[in-house]
């Protein structure tokens, strides 16, 4: 029996999926998919607003951040192309996320820093730089996933050249150039689900009370259940609950559930899709 809850936040709170039981595989219906091909062939980087109209999307090699109008949650394919809103970075943009509002969005920086810049939402022409976040010292050669908790006082990292969830505290809400590192809220995540450590996306659920970490390597989403709300370093795999994405794509680079958890989005390089897929 497939359960799901549903954890949303205020209006300066991230919406949470509380996903009570995921299936060891789910189909994607191809029919719903967004192709973003003529864009990019190297999708680093998602994010959908929260009622699923506009995706955003970095691609590796154009440089760029890509903006989708008029999907919906569980269905992609209606989503068009909005070239005036587009806005380049030279500088390698391996993956992204904004705030609630989207008016601020947080993008890896040649893989070894996270720049952050105000606009409009969800507008990235409109981006104004604000700052950055060093990664010096956590051995990341590539950043690839972040995520903020709840309320955007927490942020998640992870990339290519650690096996580590490093782990900041925000001095100011979704803002990762005010972040301070806690190395003992890190968790080192190959001893934890026995692989490489080669992570690509990183989301937080359940009220911050859940982990979920894909792996290029083992082609898998985890679910890592935290025994203290908000702190990775108490992190147990949870291996009824893993996904197995070989079968949808496989070089998952960007993962997102919908607010209500009937939907999990998978961003990947070797469809260059963004995936649909539906829980029940």
């Amino acid at each position: 029996m497939l359960t799901l809850g549903l954890q949303l936040g205020s209006a300066k709170r991230t919406a949470q999926a509380s996903i009570t039981f995921i299936p060891a595989a789910m189909a994607p219906d191809v029919s719903k998919s967004l192709d973003v091909q003529y864009q990019d062939t190297y999708i680093s980087g998602m994010s959908i607003n929260n009622d699923g109209s506009l995706v955003i999307i970095s691609g590796l090699y154009n440089d760029k951040v890509f903006r989708f109008d008029g999907a919906s949650h569980g269905n992609l394919s209606t989503a068009i192309y909005n070239p005036a809103v587009t806005d380049t970075f030279t500088n390698q943009p391996t993956g992204l996320i904004y705030n609630p509002t989207g008016t601020i969005m947080s993008i890896f920086h040649w893989g070894t820093a996270i720049e952050v810049h105000s606009c409009t939402a969800y507008t990235p022409m409109t981006n104004t730089y604000i700052g950055q976040l060093s990664l010096s010292g956590t051995g990341i050669i590539f950043g690839r996933g972040m995520a903020f908790n709840q309320d955007g006082t927490k942020l998640v990292v992870v990339g290519q050249g650690s096996r580590k969830i490093h782990y900041y505290d925000l001095a100011t809400a979704y803002n990762p150039s005010t972040g301070t590192r806690n190395v003992y809220k890190e968790l080192d995540f190959e001893p934890v689900i026995g692989s490489s450590g080669n992570m690509s996306c990183i989301q937080w659920l359940d009220g911050d009370n859940v982990l979920q970490v894909s792996d290029l390597t083992t082609q898998k989403i985890y679910h890592i259940d935290l025994t203290i709300t908000g702190d990775p370093s108490t992190g147990i795999n949870n291996p009824s609950k893993a996904l197995e994405t070989s079968g949808v794509d496989n070089e998952v680079h960007a993962f997102k559930w919908s607010p209500d958890g009937r939907y999990l989005y998978l961003a990947g390089r070797q469809h260059n899709k963004v995936h649909v897929l539906s829980v029940f």
